[in-house]
């Protein structure tokens, strides 16, 4: 990755940068972030994975994605320079680079891939780096313990560059990393409830620390806290072409334990006197029987679905594993549509809130036969 950045100018040192680290909520935290930065009037760059329907999604100045002739034209300087010397997300990351520096942002938020210590976003030299939370996810590649899995994401940190740690992110090795570069660290205190007011304190204690440095409205910091990307918690509270739908049809893309433990909890925070019908499908390498039991535990029913995705394990397998399980509230139908339909139905007649959760790769999918988000009238904007 440096190789290659190097020969193409070095573009990953052309800008200022925030990385972000973190099993769960760094997706979110950076959307807070690079919000209050453009609300303050920078012109800032955003660079996040997977997408939810595009993949120009993952690159985006001011929430306006990077178009397909700009696109096109970065990748074939990449392509040209690397000689199929790169991975898919290695290629991706260098196309943000390009782009944010071929665009003179004033800052780019840059969201981890996996781990941190070998990412490809690990090139950069940021103002400020912050982990969200540890938990367990891609154990195969980061490590079995949480310590192992703390090491990989402390590999983000950077001389003399300041730390932000969330309260699940109080790990050994990131203190001892934190020693070695001399990176200030600065803590986020727990907050119970709704998932996202703890997104939003780790957020605002890292616009905190970069308004000691640059200029941040205070106004634009408390505006950009309630920004959420599509799909984390997202409610819909009535459809424009349906009449009758569930108590209300929430989309969340958890998809590991710690995850689900959250989102559970956010549900049972605002509608804890109603049950919960969940819409499931999730990738192959997750730690699928600690989830199910999860969901299982909080789910009056269990309706699995799939896709064209070759990451998402297939229903009829999914199937298999409830019942190995002993989970019995589960079941699945011939195609995405007929379960969407038949869990809203349901939804309806029992008075019930639908989760609809699990893997990135459902949604799209799932946005689609909802009629797309001009069809929604959220309880909340989602910004």
């Amino acid at each position: 990755m440096k190789e290659i950045d190097k020969a193409l100018n070095s573009p990953s040192k052309k800008f200022k940068s925030i990385h972000v680290a973190g099993t769960n909520g760094k997706g979110s935290v950076s959307f807070k972030i690079a919000n209050s930065l453009r609300l303050s009037g920078y012109k800032v760059g955003l660079f996040t994975s997977p997408h939810i329907i595009f993949f120009r999604e993952r690159i985006t100045i001011n929430n306006v994605k990077i178009k397909k002739k700009e696109m096109e034209y970065f990748l074939n300087k990449i392509f040209k320079i690397s000689e199929n010397r790169l991975t898919f997300f290695e290629i991706t990351t260098l196309l943000a680079f390009c782009y944010f520096c071929d665009k003179q942002v004033d800052f780019a938020v840059i969201e981890v891939g996996l781990g941190g210590r070998k990412d490809a976003t690990n090139i950069i030299t940021p103002e400020l780096s912050i982990i969200t939370s540890i938990s367990f996810d891609h154990e195969n590649i980061l490590g079995r313990s949480l310590e192992k899995i703390a090491f990989e994401k402390a590999g983000i940190i950077k001389k003399n560059v300041p730390l932000i740690i969330g309260p699940k992110a109080n790990y050994k090795s990131v203190f001892r990393k934190a020693k070695q570069k001399d990176a200030k660290i600065y803590k986020v205190q727990n907050i119970e409830g709704f998932f996202d007011l703890q997104n939003q304190e780790i957020a605002k204690k890292g616009l905190e620390v970069l308004k000691k440095k640059f200029f941040l409205s205070d106004n634009a910091i408390n505006r950009g806290l309630l920004y959420r990307p599509k799909c984390r918690f997202e409610v819909i509270k009535s459809l424009k072409n349906l009449k009758k739908i569930p108590k209300k049809i929430i989309l969340d893309v958890a998809h590991n334990p710690d995850g689900f433990l959250n989102l559970f909890k956010s549900i049972k925070f605002f509608y804890p006197n109603y049950p919960i019908r969940v819409v499931f499908g999730i990738s192959k390498n997750k730690d699928i029987k600690s989830c199910i039991k999860i969901i299982a535990f909080y789910a009056v029913y269990i309706h699995l679905i799939d896709g064209k995705n070759e990451r998402l394990i297939s229903k009829k397998t999914l199937l298999s594993i409830f019942l190995e399980e002993k989970i019995y509230k589960v079941s699945y139908e011939d195609n995405t549509e007929n379960t969407l339909n038949k869990a809203i139905k349901l939804g309806c007649k029992n008075k019930e809130i639908l989760l609809i959760c699990g893997s990135f790769f459902i949604m799209k999918d799932i946005l689609h036969l909802l009629g797309g988000e001009k069809n929604f009238i959220l309880l909340h904007k989602q910004m």
